[in-house]
């Protein structure tokens, strides 16, 4: 995540941007990423922090990341069985055939 892109997601959340990093982002080697949290309807899953499990959305969604805006075209969920558990969180995702 760029730090641009952080930056719209403090102002969005109307947080200063030093207590928005401290608070949801995390350092990954060389790249930033928002934090995650268990995701109770997932057996040993992780869901986004913004990821509001009741209502199956996001509260960033105007200013998601480009690691989201890409989500799920990802290869850890080119499998049937992670699209199954995908699609049981998020209702934006839709398996053909099942």
């Amino acid at each position: 995540m760029s730090v641009d892109q952080m930056r719209a997601i403090s102002a969005f959340l109307n947080l200063p941007f030093e207590t928005f990093t401290l608070k949801y982002i995390r350092k990954v080697q060389n790249a930033y990423s928002l934090l995650e949290k268990p995701a109770h309807n997932l057996k040993d899953g992780w869901a986004c922090v913004f990821l509001e499990e009741e209502t199956k959305r996001c509260r960033i969604y105007p200013v998601r990341p480009k690691q989201c805006v890409t989500f799920p075209f990802w290869e850890c969920f080119k499998s049937k069985q992670q699209l199954e558990k995908l699609a049981a969180l998020c209702p934006g995702v839709v398996i053909n055939g099942l």
